[in-house]
């Protein structure tokens, strides 16, 4: 039977030579705004985010009420035989 040997990586003691500047990036980065097709003022679209995030919240709490309620439904069902 043979044995697996683990091969362990094999790190330099020399570390690589960086030699010359850096060129510095070429192209500019500018952040845009969310891509909306139809116009909507900002303050409707901040609502909008602000109904979603509550509804995935509700959702959670629905879920982790289901959970709940199937243990206690389960020791219901168990405990009566």
């Amino acid at each position: 039977m043979r044995k697996t040997i683990a091969i362990l990586p094999v790190v330099s003691a020399i570390y690589p030579m960086i030699t010359g500047a850096t060129a510095p990036p070429t192209i500019v980065m500018k952040s845009r705004k969310e891509a909306s097709l139809v116009f909507v003022p900002a303050s409707l679209n901040a609502w909008m985010k602000l109904a979603a995030n509550l509804f995935m919240i509700f959702l959670l709490f629905l879920n982790d009420l289901n959970r709940f309620l199937s243990k206690i439904y389960e020791k219901v069902i168990y405990n009566e035989e």
